[in-house]
């Protein structure tokens, strides 16, 4: 992000930085944090970061993954004050997005779904805390590169977690 050293013109570049990203930063959270909340608490907090930063000076070269890293961060902060363990949906997927149904299907499709959801969570359940993570973020469009910033790894580690994030995905729901 350029140096934005009018506050007018900081606040309209943050401002259009958080419509862009706080949907998929508060996925992201959500998936750690274990209370929506909480997950809004940790979206704002990393954007009044962003805002802080920048109107210091600082520049920032890859905002997405800058805020994802912060937020991470952030996150993982707020799991350890709470003395709770990370949650990250590792008990299964997240299951407002997958008990979601649709409410037309008829009774076998119901069954059908409701195993297609369960073999889901299964398959996400045997994944590590950063399969996952390196999934999550994947999917939220960042690159190699920028998640292995966020996660404070390098990106061929990336790529070995995703590469084996994907084939217990794709094993386990393929038994």
């Amino acid at each position: 992000m350029a140096d934005t050293t009018e506050p007018s013109e900081l606040h309209r570049a943050v401002t259009a930085a958080f419509e862009e990203l706080k949907d998929p930063v508060f996925r992201y959270v959500a998936s750690i944090v274990s209370d929506d909340q909480g997950a809004r608490d940790v979206t704002q907090e990393a954007f009044v970061r962003l805002y802080e930063h920048l109107l210091k000076g600082n520049r920032i070269e890859h905002v997405q993954a800058w805020i994802f890293r912060v937020a991470h961060n952030l996150a993982i902060d707020t799991v350890r004050k709470d003395g709770a363990t990370a949650v990250h949906r590792e008990t299964g997927a997240d299951d407002r997005a997958l008990d979601v149904a649709d409410p037309s299907p008829g009774a076998e499709d119901l069954l059908l779904s409701a195993e297609s959801h369960s073999r889901l969570r299964h398959a996400l359940g045997r994944l590590s805390g950063q399969e996952r993570r390196c999934l999550d973020l994947r999917a939220e469009g960042l690159t190699y590169r920028e998640i292995a910033e966020v996660l404070g790894i390098r990106h061929t580690t990336v790529a070995v977690f995703l590469a084996r994030g994907l084939k217990k995905l794709t094993s386990t729901l393929h038994e």
